[in-house]
């Protein structure tokens, strides 16, 4: 949906040259200098590859998230139109999955309370065939 409303806008997501690609360079980087190191390390104590392991996932997975963040600050400065489409993708799909397998019941229901559950309840009936995977047995004649 993002695309669509780029290409219409007459904006190329590619053209968008920026800090982004240089960090993303900057993380690989950062993955390779550190796995370098290894066995250098390893001569000196094995038990500490874990640690250097570990910084290596944290750092580049924490530029990922800023790469992220900044994406998201070029695509909310580049139109309105854009930003509320992001957001409402972000809605519907959050962490690019479905709503239901990712956001659980509880938070709806401390803030709407008890009612929420006997509303939905109401408007639709979980026990009925279409959202059972096995229908009931059927008695052969």
């Amino acid at each position: 949906v993002e695309a669509r409303i780029a290409l219409q806008e007459g904006v190329d997501e590619a053209e968008a040259e920026g800090p982004e690609q240089q960090l993303v360079a900057l993380a690989e980087d950062i993955r390779v200098q550190l796995r370098a190191l290894e066995p250098s390390v390893a001569e000196v104590d094995q038990r500490l590859i874990h640690q250097l392991v570990r910084i290596s996932s944290r750092t580049t997975s924490e530029l990922g998230r800023f790469v992220r963040k900044l994406e998201n600050q070029r695509r909310n400065q580049a139109g309105r139109y854009r930003q509320h489409a992001r957001r409402l993708c972000a809605e519907l799909m959050p962490r690019g999955r479905m709503q239901e397998r990712v956001l659980p019941a509880l938070p709806f229901l401390v803030r709407e309370g008890e009612g929420f559950a006997r509303s939905l309840i109401d408007v639709a009936d979980p026990f009925a065939r279409e959202h059972l995977l096995v229908g009931p047995c059927e008695p052969s004649a």
